[in-house]
């Protein structure tokens, strides 16, 4: 018996059965191998290789060009530069303006309740003469209010105070005595006259007034501060204050760095 190596395919079902089958294996049905198609089984046939790959898309995306920054660097400093520069030009415009507004009100407006200052005229020789203008009126309405203060009572003495030991021609004289109640001192004006060569740095180095009971009383105001520079033939007004108001026999005490002045009694 010749066994065929040949698979036999079953006419009724198509199922290929093993060679020298009698009847399918599926079936049941009986097959043959006469006259039949044959199949033979090839244990090794090669995979076929996978089919190409291609790409999800056909045509990449174009590349997306970075956006350029707007406020960079640059454009901020300058900016800044440019607001600090505008900003300096208008404050510095206003502060103009407001200086010239300023400037003219000052200049229209007008003072009220200045007293001048008296000017002193001297001449060699002679009492100083003060003289006094004014050309300001006032405009405000101003509130009068009572004053019960006392009114300076003043004294014209015109007293010459002879020098005992001066290395100078130096003359002093007492000119007016004004009494402050209310103050409660009093102001004793002087003048110095040079009848000598120029003298530089002129000031007192005494200036008291003692009481009957022998209570000094040192001299303030500008006597006891000022130095003076005279030439010959000059003559200068100043004034002491001492915390006395009126008395009698008072000595009054003078010296001078030239001199020292005879010791007068005043009354006032």
């Amino acid at each position: 018996m010749t066994t065929s190596n040949t698979n036999i395919r079953c006419d009724n079902c198509g199922t290929v059965n093993a060679p020298n089958t009698k009847h399918c294996m599926k079936c049941g049905n009986p097959v043959s191998n006469d006259d039949r198609p044959t199949y033979q089984i090839q244990n090794n046939i090669p995979i076929p290789p996978p089919p190409p790959s291609y790409p999800s898309k056909l045509y990449p995306d174009p590349p997306v060009e970075s956006r350029r920054l707007f406020w960079t660097p640059r454009k901020i400093i300058t900016l800044s530069i440019t607001l600090l520069l505008l900003l300096f030009f208008i404050g510095g415009g206003l502060y103009l303006f407001a200086f010239q507004q300023g400037y003219q009100q000052g200049r229209s407006s007008v003072q009220v309740g200045v007293t001048p200052l008296p000017t002193a005229t001297t001449v060699p020789g002679s009492t100083p003469t003060f003289t006094a203008t004014s050309s300001l009126t006032p405009t405000d309405t101003a509130t009068t209010s009572t004053s019960t203060a006392t009114t300076p009572s003043g004294t014209t003495k015109n007293q010459d105070i002879p020098c005992t030991s001066c290395s100078y021609k130096l003359d002093i004289k007492l000119t007016t005595i004004v009494s402050d109640t209310t103050k409660q001192n009093s102001t004793w004006s002087f003048t110095l006259t040079n009848n000598d060569k120029p003298i530089n740095s002129l000031y007192f180095t005494t200036l008291v007034l003692e009481d009957n009971t022998g209570q000094k009383h040192q001299g303030g105001g500008l006597a006891s501060t000022d130095h003076w520079n005279m030439s010959n033939g000059q003559s200068i007004q100043t004034y002491a204050t001492f915390d006395v108001v009126h008395g009698t026999n008072y000595l009054l005490n003078i010296a001078t760095d030239y001199g020292a002045y005879q010791t007068v009694t005043i009354s006032f």
